[in-house]
């Protein structure tokens, strides 16, 4: 709490010093320098179409009698009685149909410009400006590309507005299609002729293998075809392929595939299919099964069988190719579930705890014992989620490697002791078929209770440094608190305090003294630091409400985390309360600077609290007649 005020009244001190240092430099003229007004930026305005032009009057001078004006040359421009001002015409040039048979395509079109007033003006054409004498005329030449039949809209800004006009696309494309083609051949490799029918369904006419084909018609085309097995095949003519059907009629092959359908796996295992081919025509088959060639006279079979390798649960697609005498693809699937492992890790004494830690995970069991030393029994439980199969499974355990069958619906396991101390913690581990799972027990001594009726008085040193901006004089002031040292004393109805703060601001440092006081109406601190004094007035929740410097108000912005919230608190007492939780508010509420100081640990060893804070600070709070505090922040807190 002290420290904060401490730290609160340096830095105001500093910001004064250093305001007064500046502000009151007077100037060469005795007066104060008059801030230079920025420049004034004139906007950019809109060119438009017609501009106009304004007469400059004639300045007074002496009156002359006008004479008769001369006959003008014949070739002199004309007067004109209206006010001069520029006209623009424009119009957007393109044809109104365009017929394409290739997409994209090219749309050429061009800009006219003239200028019709009797000014000379600017035409702005998309960014582009063009200065035009009256009569003048501009042609501007574009084009866009033409992706898809149908309007194309072309437009244009001139001067800011826009000009638009529409052309309609037509797009003509041949469309062809080849009707599916069946043939019976007795033998085998052949060639055969095989007239296929083509049929234009597009727009515009096309060309086939020489053979014009308008819109809407249909011709017969004759294809010289080499066949070597009966099957499916494409024929290609160019602009289209026909399907072609071929049936072999002497030969009869028959097949079978087949398998387990649903199955537990492991990964690494394998799903497994059948396929079986008999020959039931007339003549002998030639065929490949993946590419395997085999040769059956009539009445032979044969059986094959092939597998795939399980990594994941899903559908498993097996596959047989068969070519030559037929030409297909069988497939057999089987589902597949993955048999996995249930790993649990159970602590029985001294306190029940279960968990299901992930392969290459630790679980964490957290175990308060009045004792230093703790035994805990522990073991682990496996089971697996098969249904159909036993599962065997190779576990690594304290006590060496030991293999376990684990049948659908058991489970497995063993129990072992360990003597830990508190605190402290200790991570087993135990593998399964290769991966391990962890358990990591942290003893902890449950802390003693305490109860403070009263505080009289704290001292502390607080050397934790912190960064610090004050506003004041119309500068900002980075100040660094190094450390604050002093006395809190509880009084009849309000806290004061006193002691010393040492700050640095740019490169300097400097040590003063401060005192102060805080009760239910209110506060005031008091600083002197480098020969300037500085006082700060607050409300009672400690809110600076006046800044004093050499006893005169400013205008300075103190930041409120000056004021040590420890002043305008309640006492540091206890109700029955655990040492660990004490400390951890003790330190969040009385001593913390900013949410950096914060506990991160707070823990009882049986002698002493230690405390981490999120900077990874380390402190040690010792509780007996009084509290003691060491570390970058010492302190004694006075029982009363």
């Amino acid at each position: 709490m002290k420290k904060l005020l401490y730290f609160t009244t340096a830095v105001v001190l500093v910001a004064i010093y250093i305001a007064l240092t500046i502000t009151t430099q007077p100037t060469a003229s005795g007066t104060t320098p008059t801030t230079p007004t920025a420049p004034t930026t004139t906007p950019q305005t809109t060119p438009v179409v017609t501009t106009t032009t304004t007469p400059t009057p004639t300045p007074p001078g002496p009156q002359i009698t006008p004479q008769p004006p001369a006959a003008p040359p014949t070739d002199a421009p004309p007067t004109y009685t209206e006010t001069p001002r520029a006209e623009f015409y424009v119009e957007l040039r393109a044809v109104d149909m365009l017929n394409t048979t290739r997409l994209p395509t090219l749309l050429n079109y061009s800009v006219y410009v003239k200028n019709r007033g009797n000014a000379a003006g600017e035409a702005i054409v998309e960014g582009e400006v063009y200065r035009l004498e009256p009569g003048r005329e501009v042609v501007i030449n574009r084009s866009v590309v033409v992706r898809n039949s149908g309007v194309v809209k072309l437009s244009i800004f001139v001067n800011g507005r826009e000009y638009t006009k529409e052309v309609r696309v037509y797009y003509f494309v041949p469309i062809f299609v080849a009707k599916a083609v069946e043939i019976n051949v007795s033998k085998l490799p052949t060639d055969v002729i095989v007239e296929i029918e083509v049929e234009n369904v597009g727009n515009y006419t096309g060309v086939i293998n020489g053979v014009e084909i308008p819109p809407g018609r249909a011709v017969k085309i004759n294809k010289t075809v080499h066949i070597e097995a009966a099957g499916r095949y494409q024929i290609d003519l160019g602009a289209v392929s026909a399907p072609l059907l071929v049936f072999y009629h002497t030969p009869n092959l028959q097949w079978r595939v087949g398998g387990v359908r649903e199955i537990e796996a492991l990964p690494g295992e394998e799903a497994k299919a059948w396929l079986w081919v008999k020959n039931t025509g007339n003549a002998s088959a030639l065929l490949t099964i993946d590419g395997r060639e085999i040769a059956l006279k009539p009445g032979d079979e044969v059986n094959v069988t092939k597998s795939a390798k399980i990594d994941k649960s899903g559908v498993y697609v097996i596959e047989f190719k068969l070519g030559g005498s037929v030409n297909a693809t069988v497939r057999h699937t089987v589902n597949v579930k993955i048999i996995s492992y249930i790993v649990e890790l159970v602590v029985w004494s001294p306190r029940l705890s279960r968990d299901w830690p992930g392969a290459g995970e630790a679980a964490t069991v957290y175990i308060h014992s009045n004792e230093r030393a703790v035994e805990v029994a522990w073991g682990y439980l496996i089971s697996t989620n098969a249904t159909k199969r036993s599962v065997s499974v190779v576990v690594t355990e304290p006590d060496g490697v030991v293999e376990h069958r684990i049948e659908p619906g058991a489970v497995v396991g063993k129990n072992f002791t360990i003597s830990t101390q508190a605190p402290g913690s200790v991570t087993l581990w135990i593998e399964v078929n290769g991966s391990k799972y962890g358990l990591e027990i942290v003893t902890r001594l449950v802390p003693p209770r305490i109860t403070i009726r009263d505080v009289s008085k704290i001292d502390f040193d607080d050397q934790r440094p912190e960064r610090l901006t004050v506003k004041c004089g119309g500068f900002d002031l980075p100040l660094d608190l190094l450390r604050i040292s002093g006395t809190l004393t509880y009084e009849q109805g309000r806290r004061s305090a006193e002691g010393t703060i040492e700050l640095k601001a740019f490169g300097n440092t400097y040590v003063g003294r401060f005192s102060g006081y805080a009760g239910s109406s209110g506060g005031r601190f008091h600083m002197e630091m480098a020969g300037h004094q500085m006082s700060i007035e607050t409300d009672a929740q400690g809110n600076p409400t006046r800044v004093l410097i050499d006893g005169s108000p400013r205008n300075c912005e103190v930041p409120r985390s000056l004021i040590p919230r420890l002043l305008f608190g309640e006492k540091p007492t206890a109700s029955d309360e655990d040492v660990e939780s004490y400390v951890d508010r003790l330190f969040r509420d009385y001593f913390a600077k900013s949410i950096s100081d914060y506990p991160q640990s707070v823990l009882w060893n049986g002698e002493y609290v230690e405390v981490r804070d999120r900077r990874g600070r380390s402190f040690k709070v010792r509780i007996g007649e009084r509290l003691e505090i060491s570390g970058a922040l010492t302190a004694t807190i006075y029982f009363s």
